[in-house]
Parts: C-alpha cells; structure tokens; sequence
C-alpha cells in the first residue's frame, strides 16, 4: 500500500515486507533523492539497549563490505529511539519469489547461483560477518544477472562471544534453512551458513526443501533427525559431483562439513568449467530477461543430449545398461510423454532382470563347455591327424611327432590339456585308488590293437588313468560331456579303418571294457540334450535355502530405484531397485514406497518353496496432474495437507491416481471455500480454482 510518511532523513513509500526483528520500506533518502530500502526495529526490542548497541556495530560493520554480490549497507541510526538501517535499493526478484512464479530453474543456471552465493558469503566471513540467515528470500536476482545477498545489516560478527543475539538470530531466522546448531541455540560460526546454503542449494537443484513438515517443531526435529534424501532422487539430471557437494553442506555434524564456503565455492567452479558455463553473468542475465525462453532452450538441449546419450550406452551392450537407463530417465524427467524414452526404458528394465535372475553356472560345467568349444573350434583341422598317421604306419619312417603336422599337435594338446583339468576336477579318492590297480591288468589290450607306438609322446594308456580313473559306467558319462576332438583316438581309428568290433578294442586304451568304450564311441556327439542331463547327473544343484526350511520367497521390484521395501511392517532395503524377502508360508502384507511418487500395498499369499513376485512402476502409475490457479493473487499450494514448494498458478504433476486434498495458503488473504477435493484417474489432468481475498 503506497504512503508517503517522514522518517527523518528518508520518507517511507511502501512496505515491502516484515521479519522476526524488523519491518521493510520503500524509502527515499532526502538528501540525495534516491530510492533506498529501510529496515526499521520493532519498537518493543528499542527497550534493550545492549542490544540496539550491538545492533548498530554490526550494522557499521556489514557497511564497510563492498562485493558484487551482497547488498550495500548505506547507514544505521535511530530516529525518535527507533532503530533502523538504510541499504541499498536493487531492482529484481528475490529467489522465493523467483521459485513461485518460474519453477526450478535450469541445472546451469542453478549452479551459476549456487556459485554466487558461495561468493558473496565467502566476502561476508573474510570480514568475520556471520549472515544467519541465508534463505531465498534474502537473496535477489537481479535483471542484469547478478545474485545479491541481503540482510547482512541483522547479521552477527564472528568475533562476539555473547549470545544474546543468537537468541534473537532465532527468533529472526527461518526454520527450514535454519542449521542443526542454530536450531538447538547453540554458538554459530561460518559453517552454520555454509549449512543454509545447502539448503538453498538442495531447492534450487531439487525443486524442494530437504527438510519440511507442518510446524515449527516437526520442522527443527527433521533438521536434527532426519537425513534428506538423495537431491538426485528428485532431480536425475543433477551431476554426481554436484549432489556430493551438495551433501557436504548439508552434514549434520559441523566437523564434517566445510570448513569454509570457498571450498564449496572451488569445486562448484570447477563443475561450471567442466559444462562449459563460462559467461556465467551473461547467461544468468538472459535466464532473468527472459526466463520462459532461456528455460526451454536449456531443457531442448539437454533432451536431445541425454536421448543420444542413452542410445549410445545402449548400443554399447549389457556393461553398460545402467547408464543407459539413468539417461533415459533423465530424458522423462525433462519429457514425462516421452513415450521412446520410456519404451527404452521397460526395454533395458527386462534384460537388467534377467542378468540379475540368471544363475552362475557350476564350476564343472564351465569345464565341460570349454573343453567342447576347444572342439568346436577346430573342426577342420581333424581330417588332417588321420592322413598323417596313415603315412607313419605305412612307411614306418621316423617317430610319429615328425609326420603329425603341428596344427594336429596343437589341437590334440588343447583338447588333452582340458580332459585333463576336468578329470583331476571329477576325480574322487575311491576313484584313484582304482585307477592306480587298473593299468597291470588293461595294458597288455593296447598292445594287442596294433595302434602304432611313440615313445616321445603319451600313448592312450598312459593318458587314461587321469581322464577315466571312475567306474565304467561313470567314463562313459564323462566322455560324452567331454566329447574329446577326432585327433584323440579317432585318428588311431581312421588310420586302420578297422571293423566296428576292432573300433570297440581300438578304444580300451581309455582303461574302459570293450563294451563301455563302444557305447562311448558311439555317443561321440550326443545330442545337447544328453549333455545337459549328464552334467545334472554329475551334480546335481542344491535346492534353494528357503525351500529346505520349508520358507517362502517375495521377489519385490520398483521403478524407479528410489524405493523403500518394507514386507509385514519391518523394513527390507531402501534406495534398491528389488529385493529378495524370504518368508514364511502364510499371508504377509508388501508396501513399497517412493519419496515423491507415492506407495504401493500388497497383500499376498505365499506357499512353503513358493517365489512370488510383485511389482510396481511408478512412473507408470503416477501421471495424474492437477492445474490450480488463483484469482485475486498468488497463493501457497499444498496437496493432502503437504506442500508442494510451489505457489500457483501451477500444474502439479506426478500425482497418483484416487482423491486428494488440494488448498492453498498465503499470509493476509482468506481463500473462499477453503480446500477443495479432487478425484484422479491415470492419464487425468483436473483443473482446481480459487479466490483469493485480502484480510482487513
């Protein structure tokens, strides 16, 4: 309400606003005719005059600070014993202010505030002045781009032991961005800003405040108790970098935080630098010129680069199918209709499943699958083995190592190196000590085959007893799993093109009967089939934990992965994509829920080695919106008796199907009607009015 009353050097215009400690004008300074800003004590703290007297010190010591990005302290003085302090006037919008009627601003321009911040406060503590009170609505954003911090004038020196105004710091300070120091009433140093900030910070970035309830107290208990989620929960497009910086800030223990804002001043710019944001006041002038359209030509950009980046990583293969789906997220987050994005997204989802629900394989079984593809490798170098020994036989001329030709030497080497391993792996004790009686008994069969004989190389009976030292009937299973390569005894074969019967004989060296080796022969190459079985045979999988207690599986997923698990009121895991919950038979009640898109309940039944499996998309679930509006002004939005950190007009989305609550609040004004209910349905958006009326 415009007025014009004199105030000693200044006459009062309007006022803009009010505090814990003071009222706010628009004043005009008499002397030089400019327009300036009054911050006027309340008449009833003038009675103290310990603390007028340190009012006015601190006021002198806030004026001699001269930085770009805090607000000039032009004089203090008292006029008619009412104390007050004159600044500066700025034109622009204070960041409460800015985050009501322009959202969340961009990642960049986020950061290029952030950064402005840091550095006004690090001026502030390099004069040992402590703000206290670090919150959006005490710094403006100017048309020209420049962040300015203000109230440095009720601001208190590092240098004062007395606590008074700490007290009072209390009284002035605003719960939500308050410290865990400051909140308790304990002593505050620079670190306590450093807090604020990140407070500050974690809205900028997150589109809302890490610590909120309904009063003042639920407020301080979250700000002592509570640790916020992730600011990456609420925003997937924040870098890593900058969420750790964030959280540094936000330490509850002050040993663990900075211990000074410059440090988070650095790495900030160190981001910046890394995004190529170099003409930070440029870009922050044209984001306050021109917010709408600087807006979508950031998230137009950043669409088109997290959608490539996303098929990039997916084309990359299964090593990389989470970064691949962090920047499809990124891409809903930016376009909740994005339906490519989203199909990418259920795509990667299924395969990630199945990596995390496939079963290792045993350690024999890998074995067996190596020494097969040893032979699978080499299929055309085995005809060549037996027309080399053909020769040898004939001409009898030279050991058989110079006629085999090497590709034949390297092939029956492998494969031997691997029947090799898989025997000493399937041996058992009982299996040794026949292995060691066997060859008095079966050597002389060898001779009798008329299979040429190397004194340089390891016949087939001296290689047996280490492939097949088990009963008859456990050799024939492990050779046609093995299913060794044709330089191994098939050669021998193929040279002599002896009868079936004279093939059975040819094969005892391998320390078996006529009998087992024919039938070992014959399945050379069983079907895959046989092999499967034969491996199970060999060992057979152990039966699952649960189902030998006689107990039950929940197999519980969520999307996204920002979800807590909690089966029959006791928590199972949070910030998890699924999780694994034995149980015992019966009924058992599964909520799943997410910090900003809701919950899901189920009540199952589950037998005795039974898995059952639930699951709940989120995103899927949760695009329901809501558009509210006022008339008569702006007003506080609040959804089910929460708020939302907006103001209208506004479309909250995100919502989940069924009735809520929606009302909206501001200081002064009564809202005809009150709250008012709507009921959602996926895919709905509802439009919600109210009048707003100004309080006499």
């Amino acid at each position: 309400m415009a007025m014009n009353k004199d105030f000693g050097a200044f006459e009062l215009k309007e006022k803009i606003g009010s505090g814990g400690m003071a009222s706010v004008y628009l004043a005009v300074q008499k002397s030089l005719q400019r327009p300036v800003v009054l911050k006027i004590l309340y008449p009833h703290l003038a009675e103290d005059e310990k603390l007028l007297q340190r009012f006015e010190r601190e006021a002198r010591a806030a004026a001699m600070m001269r930085h770009e990005n805090v607000i000039q302290v032009i004089d203090c003085g008292r006029h008619d014993d009412v104390a007050y302090i004159c600044m500066e006037f700025v034109e622009g919008m204070d960041l409460k202010k800015w985050l009501e009627a322009h959202g969340t601003p961009p990642i960049e321009m986020a950061l290029l505030m952030m950064r402005d911040i840091c550095r006004g406060l690090e001026h502030a503590h390099s004069h040992r002045i402590i703000h206290r009170d670090i919150k959006p609505a005490n710094i403006m954003l100017t048309p020209d781009g420049t962040i300015k911090i203000m109230d440095f004038g009720l601001a208190r020196s590092g240098s004062e032991t007395s606590t008074q105004m700490t007290m009072v710091g209390s009284v002035m300070g605003t719960p939500a961005y308050m410290s865990p120091e400051q909140a308790t009433g304990e002593k505050v140093d620079e670190r306590s800003d450093i807090f604020s900030a990140g407070v500050v910070a974690y809205e900028l970035l997150g589109g809302q405040r890490p610590f909120s309830g309904d009063s003042y107290s639920t407020v301080l208990r979250a700000i002592l108790t509570v640790e916020p989620p992730e600011v990456t929960h609420f925003n997937p497009l924040v870098p890593e970098e900058v969420a750790l910086i964030v959280r540094n800030m936000l330490q509850k223990d002050v040993s663990k935080r900075y211990e000074t804002i410059g440090q988070a001043r650095q790495e900030l710019e160190a981001v910046i630098e890394q995004l190529g944001l170099l003409r930070g006041k440029d870009l922050l002038r044209d984001y306050a010129l021109d917010p709408q359209t600087v807006g979508d030509r950031w998230r137009k950009k950043r669409l088109s680069r997290h959608m490539d980046q996303g098929l990039y990583f997916e084309n990359m293969g299964l090593g990389k199918i989470d970064d691949a789906l962090l920047e499809f997220r990124r891409v809903l987050h930016l376009d909740p209709d994005n339906n490519t994005a989203r199909d990418h997204v259920k795509k990667l989802e299924r395969e990630r499943e199945k990596l995390i629900s496939k079963p290792p394989a045993p350690a024999d079984q890998t074995v067996v699958e190596l020494a097969a593809a040893a032979k699978a490798e080499k299929p055309a170098k085995a005809p060549q083995a037996p027309q080399a020994t053909k020769a040898t036989a004939a001409d009898g001329a030279g050991p058989a190592k110079k006629s085999l030709p090497l590709p034949a030497l390297i092939g029956g080497g492998v494969a031997l190196i691997a029947l090799i391993v898989f025997g000493v792996m399937r041996v058992t004790d009982g299996g040794m000590r026949k292995a060691e009686e066997a060859p008095a008994v079966e050597a002389p069969v060898a001779a009798e085959s008329g299979a040429p004989s190397n004194p340089s190389e390891p016949s087939a009976s001296e290689s047996a007893p280490a492939t097949t030292p088990a009963p008859a009937t456990t050799a024939a299973t492990t050779n046609t799993a093995v299913k060794p390569p044709a330089t191994l005894g098939a050669t021998t074969n193929t040279a002599t093109k002896p009868p079936a019967t004279t093939a059975a004989t040819t094969n005892t060296p391998s320390k078996l009967p006529a009998t087992t080796a024919a039938t070992t022969n014959t399945a050379t190459k069983p079907p895959a089939t046989t092999a499967a079985t034969t491996n199970t045979a060999a060992k057979p999988p152990a039966a699952p934990a649960s189902a030998a207690a006689g107990m039950g599986t929940l197999l519980i997923q969520a999307n996204p992965f920002a979800a807590s698990f909690v089966v029959d009121g006791e928590n199972k895991g949070a910030n998890l994509k699924q999780v694994s919950v034995p149980v015992k038979p019966g009924s058992h009640t599964v909520k799943i829920t997410h910090p900003s898109l809701g919950e899901k309940t189920w009540t199952v039944d589950v037998a005795a080695g039974a898995t059952k499996e639930l699951s709940h998309d989120f995103l899927a679930a949760s695009t329901s919106s809501v558009s509210v509006t006022t008339s008569g002004g702006w007003a506080e939005i609040y959804v089910d008796g929460v708020s939302v950190g907006k103001s209208t007009p506004f479309v909250i989305t995100g919502l989940l199907p069924g009735t809520h609550e929606i009302s909206v609040v501001r200081d002064g004004f009564s809202v005809e009607g009150g709250a008012q209910k709507v009921t959602l349905k996926a895919g709905q958006q509802a439009n919600v009015s109210f009048k707003l009326k100004a309080k006499k």
